[in-house]
């Protein structure tokens, strides 16, 4: 397992741009806060898949995240995410795959994001 203690989630990504798919599950992370979310966001526009799975994030899912559009598989389970079910996770329009099994999410799902047709799988609270 690799080990990143205190990234600076920015530095790591900021000549990655083009990246769209990081295979990041199992690097531990280490990371605490929403800085990872706002540098993923700011860093990898154009991101396809998130999956964060076995890494050791904590923190708030912060509304950044909103701003990838291409997003179509967000994979986030296991994560100390104590913060509500986001919104917005509805508004990816190519999404298939929504996992976030165990990472401390409170409140529900919106009803839309039964309304996203690509979605395929669903794993929630």
């Amino acid at each position: 397992m690799w080990k990143l203690e205190n990234p600076n989630f920015k530095v790591l990504f900021q000549n990655l741009s083009d990246l769209r798919e990081p295979y990041l599950d199992g690097v531990n992370f280490s990371a605490h806060g929403n800085g990872w979310c706002q540098a993923l966001s700011s860093s990898l526009p154009n991101l396809q898949v998130l999956n964060l799975s076995s890494c050791f994030l904590s923190g708030h899912i912060h509304s950044s995240l909103a701003d990838l559009h291409s997003l179509s598989v967000i994979h986030l389970d296991g994560k100390n995410l104590p913060s509500p079910v986001p919104e917005f996770l509805a508004d990816f329009p190519n999404l298939t795959f929504l996992s976030l099994g165990g990472c401390s999410l409170y409140g529900e799902l919106s009803e839309n994001i039964f309304k996203v047709s690509t979605l395929f799988f669903l794993n929630s609270l």
